[in-house]
C-alpha cells in the first residue's frame, strides 16, 4: 500500500546504505581498544576513524564527534591527505544519518577531490557511491542514479564485485523511487546474486528487504512477506539490530495494508524499540507514522495523534523531504472524524505545501481526497471562512474526487483509487444521484477486495506458518515458542476472527449496496410516478376540455345550421372578392412589369446613346488626337522614332479596348470558362478588388446564352466595386440538376432590393433579370449586411 510506505521509502534507503552491518559488538570492541590505546600516532587516528564508521549506523552523533577528533589529529600532527580524505568521509556518513545532507555532501566532495588528486581510483568510486547515497537521501534521485551508474561501470571493469553489488542495490532503490518497478526488481536480484557469491548474508538480507518494500508498494503482499521473512531469517542470527528492525517495520506495513492492526502494531512496536535504542531518528519517524496509521485503524485516536505528530516533528527537525508528508493526511482525517474541521484543513494545507516541495504526487493525491471529504462534511460557517460557497460544496467536492480518481489510476495506486470511489459514492448520494452512488460504491468494494483478497490472506498465513516451522527446525530463538497444537489453535482462532470480521464488513457493504440500490430504484420509481401523475393530469385536463368543447358544439349546432346559408353566401362573396382582388393584383403586376420593361427599354436606349457618346469621345479625344499627331509628323518629314511605334501600339490597344467593350470577341475564341477567368483577373488588376472564382462548365450553352452569362458576371463585378464598395467577391459557376447555376457573392454594403428595383437607377439590376429571362433562366438578388448575392439558374437542353 503506497500510502503506508511514503515515509518508509526515504528512511529505508538511508538505513540500508549506512554502515549498520558493523554491529554493536564490533563498536564495543573498538571503544574498549580506544580506552587502552594511549599513544598518539597514525594507529590512534585510524582507530578513531573506525569507531566513527561503526557509529554511523548506530549513534551518528557520537560517530561525528570521533570523526572530528580524528580530523583534529590529522590537521595538527599527521597531515596525511589520504587520512584527511578518510576523515571527511567518516564524518559525512554520520552527518548524513543525522539528517545534515548538505554538510555530508560537501564533506564527500572534498574527500573525492583528495582521492582524485592522489590517483586513488577505487577509493574515488567508493566515495562516489556514498555521494549517490546522500543525493538519494536529499530526494535528488536523477543525480543519484547518474552517480551509481558510473560506479557500476567502474566496478564491472575492475572486477570489484563488492562495489558492484552495492551499486546494483542502490540503483534498485533509485528505480523503486522513480516508479520503474521492473528495473528496480532486476537490480535487486542482481545485488542478491552478487552478495551470495561474496558470502555477504547481510547484503542479501538488505536487498530482500528492499525488494519486499517494493512489493508492498505495488500491493503484492504475498511476495512482499516472502522476501521479508527470508530477510528476517538471515538478520536475526547475525544480530543485526537495525536491519532486523527495518524488516519488522516492513512486515508491520504488510499487516497494516491487510487491516490486521494488532499484528501491525506488534511488529512496528518492535522496530520502534530498536530504532529508539540505536538513536536512528529517520527510521523512528517512519515507524511512528505507520504506527499512527495503525492506531487510527484501531480507533485509538489519542495514540495515533501522538505518534503522527512526533513523526512530523522529527521530519521537520531533520528537514526530511518526501518522507515526512503522509502523516499530515492521517492527522487531518483524525481531526475530521472528531469534527475539528479548522485543524483538519490546516494539516491538509501544510501537507500540500510539504508534498509540493518534495514533488510527491502520491501524497498530494491523498491530501486532495481528504480536502474533498472536509468540504463535503464541514459546516457552512467554516466553508465561508475558507472562501467556499456552501451551496456549491458538493459540486466542488465532486470535482476534487474525480481528479483524485484520475490521479489514482494514473499512479496505478489501488488504495488511492479505493478512497476516491468511497468519497464519490458519498458525494453522489448527497447530490441525489443514487444510481452513480451505487455504482461508485460497487467499485470501492471491488478495489478494497482486490487489495486484500481471501486468497492472499491464506497464502500469507501459510508463509507465516512455514516460517515458524523453519525457525523451530533451525533452533532459532523467537519471542514465543509455540507447540504445533498451540500454533494451529492460535491460527484457527485468528482465521475465525478474520472471517467474522470479513463477514461483518461484507454485511455492512451489502446493507449499504442494498440501501443505495433501493434508493436508486425508489428515485427511478418516483420519477416514473411523477411522469404518470403528470400524464394523468394532462389526460384529465384534455377530458375536461373535450367535454366543454362538446357542450359548446351542441349549443352552437343549431346556430351553425341557421348560419350555413349565410356562410355559403358569404363564402361565395369572399371568393368573388378574392377573384376580383386577384384580377386587380394581376393587372397591377402586369402594369408594373410593363412599366419596368418600359423603364428598362428607356434606360437601355439611354445607355446605348451614352455608350455611343463615350465611344465617339474616345475616338475623338484619344485615337483621333494620336492619329493627327502622327499625320503631322509624317507631313513634316520627321524620322520615325521609338516613340512613334509606341504611339501606334497605344492606338491599336485603344481600338481593341473599344472593340472588347462593344463585344467580347475572345468569348467566341476561348470559350466562356477562360473568358470569365480572364475577366476576374482583369478586374483584380484594374480595380484592386480580390476575386476568387470556381468555374465548372462541363456542358456548353449556345453562344447567345454564354454572352448573357458573361454580361451578368461583368455587371455583377461592376456593381460590387462601384456601388457596394466590396473588398472581395466570389464567382461560382457549377452544374446542377438539368442546368447550370451562377452565383456572385460580395462582402460589400447591402441595400434594399425592392427599393432599388423601383428606383430610376436600377438599370444594372434590371439588366441581370432581363438577361436571365432572355435565355430562359431565373435570377434572384438578395442583399443585406453580409453583402449581396446574385444567383442565376439556366436550363440546359
Amino acid at each position: 500500500m503506497t500510502r503506508n510506505i511514503l515515509l518508509a521509502g526515504v528512511f529505508l534507503a538511508i538505513s540500508v546504505l549506512s554502515s549498520a552491518g558493523q554491529g554493536r559488538a564490533y563498536l564495543d570492541s573498538l571503544l574498549a581498544v580506544n580506552q587502552r590505546y594511549e599513544q598518539i600516532d597514525t594507529g590512534k587516528v585510524k582507530l578513531l576513524l573506525n569507531i566513527s564508521f561503526a557509529c554511523a549506523g548506530i549513534q551518528p552523533g557520537i560517530g561525528s564527534t570521533y570523526a572530528d577528533q580524528a580530523l583534529r589529529l590529522i590537521h595538527e600532527q599527521f597531515p596525511d591527505p589520504f587520512l584527511r580524505a578518510m576523515g571527511y568521509n567518516a564524518k559525512a556518513g554520520n552527518q548524513r544519518n543525522m539528517g545534515n545532507f548538505q554538510v555530508a555532501l560537501d564533506l564527500q566532495k572534498q574527500s573525492l577531490a583528495i582521492f582524485d588528486s592522489l590517483g586513488k581510483k577505487e577509493e574515488s568510486f567508493k566515495i562516489l557511491n556514498s555521494i549517490g547515497n546522500t543525493l538519494y537521501g536529499m530526494n535528488r534521485s536523477a543525480e543519484a542514479k547518474t552517480a551509481y551508474e558510473k560506479v557500476l561501470v567502474y566496478a564491472r571493469e575492475s572486477g570489484n564485485k563488492k562495489l558492484q553489488a552495492s551499486a546494483e542495490s542502490n540503483l534498485g532503490l533509485v528505480f523503486d523511487r522513480l516508479e520503474e518497478n521492473e528495473r528496480a526488481i532486476e537490480h535487486f536480484d542482481k545485488g542478491i546474486r552478487l552478495y551470495e557469491e561474496l558470502g555477504d548474508q547481510a547484503g542479501v538480507a538488505r536487498n530482500l528487504d528492499n525488494k519486499g518494500g517494493l512489493y508492498i508498494k505495488t500491493g503484492a503482499y504475498a511476495k512482499a512477506l516472502d522476501c521479508l521473512l527470508r530477510a528476517l531469517a538471515i538478520n536475526e542470527p547475525l544480530k543485526n539490530q537495525r536491519a532486523t528492525a527495518q524488516t519488522y517495520s516492513n512486515i508491520g506495513l504488510v499487516y497494516e495494508s491487510l487491516s490486521d492492526r494488532e499484528k501491525a502494531i506488534s511488529y512496528l512496536s518492535r522496530a520502534l524499540e530498536i530504532y529508539r535504542k540505536t538513536g536512528d531518528q529517520f527510521s523512528t519517524a517512519s515507524v511512528l507514522s505507520n504506527l499512527g496509521l495503525a492506531y487510527k485503524g484501531m480507533n485509538q485516536a489519542e495514540k495515533a495523534l501522538q505518534c503522527l505528530k512526533e513523526s512530523i516533528d522529527i521530519a521537520e527537525r531533520l528537514k526530511i523531504g518526501g518522507g515526512g508528508t503522509y502523516p499530515y493526511t492521517v492527522i487531518s482525517a483524525l481531526y475530521q472524524e472528531q469534527g475539528n474541521f479548522p485543524k483538519a484543513m490546516d494539516y491538509v494545507k501544510r501537507g500540500l505545501q510539504a508534498a509540493k516541495a518534495a514533488n510527491n504526487p502520491g501524497v498530494t493525491a491523498f491530501l486532495l481526497s481528504q480536502k474533498g471529504a472536509i468540504l463535503r462534511q464541514a459546516p457552512d460557517s467554516f466553508l465561508i471562512r475558507e472562501g467556499y460557497r456552501p451551496e456549491s460544496r458538493f459540486d466542488t467536492a465532486l470535482a476534487i474526487q474525480l481528479r483524485t480518481l484520475q490521479l489514482g489510476e494514473d499512479l496505478r495506486n489501488p488504495e488511492l483509487t479505493r478512497m476516491a470511489y468511497s468519497e464519490l459514492s458519498a458525494v453522489y448520494e448527497h447530490l441525489g444521484d443514487y444510481k452513480k452512488s451505487h455504482e461508485a460504491y460497487r467499485n470501492y468494494i471491488a478495489y478494497r477486495d482486490s487489495i486484500a483478497g481471501e486468497d492472499t490472506k491464506k497464502l500469507i498465513t501459510r508463509r507465516e506458518i512455514q516460517y515458524e516451522f523453519d525457525k523451530k527446525e533451525a533452533s532459532l530463538k523467537f519471542e514465543q515458542q509455540l507447540t504445533l497444537g498451540q500454533l494451529e489453535k492460535q491460527k484457527l482462532l485468528s482465521i475465525q476472527q478474520q472471517q467474522a470480521l470479513t463477514i461483518s464488513n461484507k454485511e455492512k457493504d451489502l446493507q449499504r449496496l442494498a440501501f443505495l440500490k433501493e434508493k436508486a430504484e425508489k428515485q427511478e420509481k418516483e420519477q416514473l410516478l411523477a411522469l404518470a401523475e403528470k400524464d394523468k393530469a394532462l389526460q384529465a385536463s384534455d377530458l375536461a376540455t373535450l367535454t366543454k368543447e362538446k357542450a359548446l358544439q351542441l349549443k352552437t349546432l343549431a346556430q351553425k345550421n341557421a348560419l350555413i346559408g349565410f356562410l355559403l353566401a358569404g363564402i361565395a362573396a369572399i371568393l368573388l372578392c378574392f377573384a376580383a382582388l386577384h384580377l386587380l393584383m394581376r393587372q397591377r403586376q402586369i402594369k408594373r412589369n410593363a412599366a419596368a420593361q418600359a423603364q428598362y427599354t428607356r434606360q437601355l436606349l439611354e445607355n446605348i446613346e451614352e455608350e455611343r457618346g463615350r465611344i465617339a469621345l474616345d475616338l475623338h479625344d484619344s485615337i483621333s488626337h494620336e492619329l493627327l499627331g502622327l499625320k503631322q509628323n509624317i507631313r513634316n518629314g520627321s524620322t520615325p522614332t521609338p516613340d512613334t511605334g509606341d504611339k501606334i501600339d497605344g492606338i491599336i490597344n485603344d481600338i481593341r479596348q473599344i472593340s472588347r467593350n462593344l463585344h467580347p470577341v475572345m468569348l467566341d475564341k476561348i470559350g466562356l470558362r477562360l473568358s470569365l477567368e480572364t475577366l476576374c483577373e482583369q478586374f483584380m488588376q484594374q480595380e484592386s478588388l480580390f476575386i476568387s472564382h470556381e468555374i465548372n462548365y462541363p456542358t456548353p450553352l449556345p453562344k447567345t446564352a454564354e454572352l448573357q452569362l458573361f454580361r451578368i458576371v461583368q455587371e455583377g463585378l461592376t456593381n460590387a466595386h462601384k456601388y457596394a464598395h466590396a473588398e472581395a467577391v466570389n464567382v461560382k459557376l457549377e452544374p446542377m440538376k438539368n442546368g447550370l447555376q451562377l452565383v456572385i457573392h460580395d462582402n460589400g454594403k447591402g441595400f434594399d432590393v425592392q427599393d432599388a428595383l423601383h428606383s430610376s437607377k436600377a438599370f444594372g439590376l434590371h439588366s441581370i433579370l432581363q438577361r436571365s429571362k432572355a435565355i430562359g433562366g431565373y435570377a434572384e438578388i438578395r442583399s443585406g449586411q453580409g453583402g449581396t448575392m446574385i444567383r442565376v439558374e439556366v436550363p440546359v437542353a
